[in-house]
């Protein structure tokens, strides 16, 4: 009796202590389940204007995979430090340090494999310090990777090369279904070539 007796007044603080921590996990739940519920809203509009522009994503039945298969020894070869980090493994540039950001000479802006992404014409003005674009020269030349949703805390869609698979950044869908897409790029992703030497 007297064992009983002294486990019971621990016994009270662990339920009392109980009864404060329920509420919290409950509506930490509550929370999550409404997180949840709004992921599925956004991913459905983003599918729409993924589907408008015209985009592929790497999983679609039809997607035939990237033409440029290199292993990591030559990317390493032919890339440089930043040009590997950005691509091969998606660290992004630091914010406003890109050399592109401010960029508007006229011309293409060229994946560092030699594919071309996007017309100057279509370059908008920074909103977060990296290179911002409203469309590209193709469809094709890009391509989505809408499983990155699910693995990273910031809820963004990668962004790729269509031809190599470069990680070039992240697809911006918009404040509202209303907004189309655009591009979020890394400065270190990209290679400029000025309208004069196209064709060269």
């Amino acid at each position: 009796m007297r064992t009983t007796q002294r486990r019971s007044p621990y016994l009270l603080m662990l339920f009392a202590g109980m009864l404060c921590v329920l509420p919290a996990v409950a509506e930490s739940f509550e929370q999550r389940i409404a997180d949840a519920l709004q992921r599925s809203l956004d991913r459905s509009d983003y599918a729409i204007k993924r589907q408008t522009a015209g985009l592929r994503d790497v999983s679609d039945e039809q997607w035939q995979g990237f033409r440029i298969d290199r292993g990591v020894e030559e990317w390493r070869r032919l890339l440089t430090p930043d040009q590997y980090r950005a691509t091969r493994e998606k660290i992004a540039d630091e914010p406003f340090a890109g050399t592109l950001v401010e960029h508007d000479d006229s011309g293409i802006y060229h994946c560092v494999c030699g594919n071309p992404l996007f017309h100057s014409e279509h370059k908008q003005a920074s909103q977060n310090g990296f290179p911002r674009f409203r469309q590209a020269v193709a469809p094709a030349a890009l391509v989505t990777d809408v499983a990155s949703l699910w693995s990273q805390e910031n809820e963004q869609v990668d962004l790729l090369c269509g031809a190599c698979g470069a990680h070039l950044g992240h697809v911006d869908p918009g404040e509202t279904p209303d907004d189309p897409l655009s591009f979020q790029v890394n400065s270190s992703a990209l290679v400029f070539q000025p309208a004069a030497t196209q064709g060269d």
